[in-house]
């Protein structure tokens, strides 16, 4: 589903000041506040108002959304380009307001809120995992602090799939627990690979006369060049399976397969070579054929 425009979700107009904007954010982001609107929807909606607000916000960010729309935020693999922390000050204002005076200071210590944030990885490094080394806002002892952080993406994540830091969300409030940072993983698709489950998809284009000569050929998979011989192809859509080549399980001791679907072509050929085929192959009958052809009859 696209998205919608960041101007739209906030209710202003494309030339609105940065007092504008704000303005607006604040009022959007009390009234759909999860621990203030418990009605089904708020918490998407309030995701939203604060994704637009992080853009709209920044000049640079801004700049680029005008100009190229959320397509300006799809192609970065930096970790703090996606969904990063531009907002968390106003968001921490726009707290004080909802809880001054009442939550604030009630006795009872309250865990703080949940951030979310979200980083794009290569489909090779869903396979095998990653570990981004960032330094990223928390609360310490009531301070908010960088603090350098090693971010372990499993080997196998899917696309869609979060991963959490315990503490790295919203301050608690007297003495309650900091709340969570979630960041989603998209995972980039690659030209060839496809993901099914834990086993990975790859169709191959083969020339029939490949098969003839029962030659063998180099299957790229994310672990290297395999190899596999074509002797026993009969048809095209036949399906080799190379094991333990797809994604490992997010949960250990299982690997996927890669699956590889030979699809058989006929290769561009100029007069000569057809006359030099044709006169070797006068005497083969298509068997296949002739066989479906009955059906008919």
């Amino acid at each position: 589903m696209s998205k919608k425009d960041y101007y739209e979700v906030l209710g202003i107009s494309r030339n609105a000041t940065k007092d504008e904007i704000k303005k607006a954010f604040r009022k959007l982001a009390m009234k759909y506040h999860p621990d203030r609107n418990k009605e089904s929807g708020a918490e998407e909606k309030f995701k939203e108002i604060n994704e637009a607000y992080e853009v709209l916000s920044d000049d640079n960010k801004r700049q680029q959304y005008n100009q190229f729309g959320h397509n300006a935020f799809n192609g970065s693999e930096s970790f703090g380009g996606f969904g990063g922390f531009g907002g968390f000050d106003d968001i921490g204002d726009i707290f004080s307001s909802f809880f001054g005076g009442r939550s604030r200071n009630a006795n009872r210590p309250r865990r703080g809120d949940d951030y979310q944030m979200r980083t794009h990885v290569s489909f090779e490094e869903s396979v095998f995992g990653k570990i981004i080394n960032q330094k990223l806002p928390k609360f310490v002892n009531g301070v908010k602090t960088e603090v350098a952080t090693e971010i372990k993406i499993p080997a196998g994540i899917s696309d869609g799939q979060q991963i959490v830091l315990r503490g790295y969300g919203g301050e608690g409030y007297n003495n309650g627990p900091n709340g969570d940072l979630y960041i989603s993983i998209f995972v980039k698709e690659h030209r060839e690979w496809k993901r099914s489950g834990n086993d990975i998809l790859i169709d191959i284009p083969i020339s029939f006369l490949d098969i003839i000569s029962e030659r063998k050929i180099e299957i790229p998979t994310p672990y290297g060049m395999e190899t596999i011989s074509l002797k026993d192809v009969k048809e095209s859509g036949e399906i080799f399976t190379l094991k333990n080549k797809g994604f490992p399980s997010i949960r250990g001791g299982y690997i996927g397969n890669m699956l590889v679907k030979i699809n058989i072509h006929i290769p561009k050929m100029n007069d000569k070579e057809k006359d030099k085929i044709l006169k070797n192959s006068k005497t083969i009958k298509d068997k296949i054929y002739t066989k479906w052809k009955k059906k008919f009859k």
